[in-house]
């Protein structure tokens, strides 16, 4: 399965998306631009994609208030280390108030991998981000790695999405 991801203005990706209506597509609107995105065994609809592998997921990709887009750049040689530690994380987040869904996405043609989580709104994010299972998901799993250079080639940042009206 892939996930597929362009941009663009809410205008040009709203006329898109009515005009693609055999795929469930998804669009949201950021702080300076509009995102469309969703997955297929198929070929991207889009001419130049954001191509990702879905490598785990849980919850179902359906309408949302907030979504939550995490870039994580990865160097290659850390790839399947930063792929173990997530798949070994705890599952806390799908019991968490609010949350839909969540998608771990290997890059196809960059370094940055994706962790995209929707909910039913910010607020509901924002709670997950305080508590103790967002800390515990986001411990280093032991010590000794510690030790270890950093796998991350930049600093990670998120992008927050909001429901299109």
């Amino acid at each position: 399965m892939f996930f597929y991801v362009t941009y663009g203005t809410l205008d040009y990706l709203q006329k898109f998306s009515h005009n693609h209506t055999n795929e469930k597509l998804h669009i949201m609107h950021g702080e300076d631009q509009a995102i469309l995105f969703y997955e297929s065994d198929n070929k991207s609809l889009f001419q130049s994609p954001h191509k990702y592998e879905v490598i785990d997921r849980a919850g179902e990709l359906r309408a949302c208030e907030y979504a939550a887009f995490n870039h994580i750049p990865v160097s290659p040689e850390s790839r399947p280390l930063f792929e173990n530690r997530f798949k070994n994380r705890s599952g806390n987040i799908e019991s968490e108030p609010g949350f839909i869904a969540l998608r771990l996405l290997r890059p196809i043609k960059s370094d940055t991998y994706l962790i995209v989580t929707l909910w039913e709104s910010e607020h509901e994010f924002t709670s997950w981000k305080n508590s103790s299972s967002f800390e515990q998901a986001h411990s280093d799993s032991s010590p000794k790695e510690k030790k270890h250079q950093s796998i991350f080639l930049r600093p990670p940042y998120v992008a927050s999405y909001y429901a299109v009206e």
